[in-house]
């Protein structure tokens, strides 16, 4: 929406098409799942999210420098608050890998939805959770564009580690009682 308003079709164009398939490939990836994505499309994906957040970036100093009224005011920090979940997560993994002597590209079950899952939390629930935190988290955002940008960006952190704590501890799985039971 943001992108037509300011006359920059050609990306809303982008942003609509990549929504859309996205949604698209949600319909039938939704549990159970009837196709998965793999590594390539997963890249895709990111390469595509990277160059719409570049690309609203560097759209955003245009406009701050010509003094629009569409400018926003702390872009960066929508744009930390849009991707700060994957990729604490993603950096939070690959450095247990590599502390663990394991490459960092190798697959394993330490991702934060793996640990819902493991946890006890349905597919659904999951993604329900992750969602709302990372909306969350946008919301917080966009609610501090009066405050000082430092201010704004000091709250959003303290935020998602408040957020990454918590999710911390109700993705522990239950501790197994030492206390056997008698046959």
């Amino acid at each position: 929406f943001w992108c037509v308003v300011i006359d920059q079709y050609g990306l809303a164009l982008f942003a609509c098409a990549l929504c859309g398939t996205s949604i698209a490939f949600l319909w039938y990836n939704w549990s159970p799942a009837q196709i998965f994505m793999g590594d390539s499309g997963a890249m895709i994906l990111g390469f595509c999210i990277s160059f719409l957040t570049l690309s609203f970036l560097q759209t955003h100093d245009e406009l701050i420098n010509s003094e629009s009224k569409f400018a926003i005011s702390h872009a960066p920090n929508i744009v930390i608050a849009a991707l700060i979940l994957p990729f604490v997560d993603t950096t939070r993994v690959f450095l247990l890998r590599i502390l663990k002597g394991k490459s960092p590209l190798i697959a394993d079950r330490n991702h934060i939805h793996h640990k819902f899952i493991d946890a006890g939390f349905s597919d659904v629930q999951t993604t329900f959770i992750l969602l709302s935190c990372q909306f969350a988290l946008i919301l917080i955002a966009i609610g501090t564009l009066r405050l000082s940008y430092l201010t704004s960006l000091i709250l959003l952190s303290a935020c998602l580690f408040i957020l990454y704590i918590g999710l911390g501890f109700v993705v522990r799985p239950p501790k197994k009682s030492s206390v056997s039971s008698p046959d």
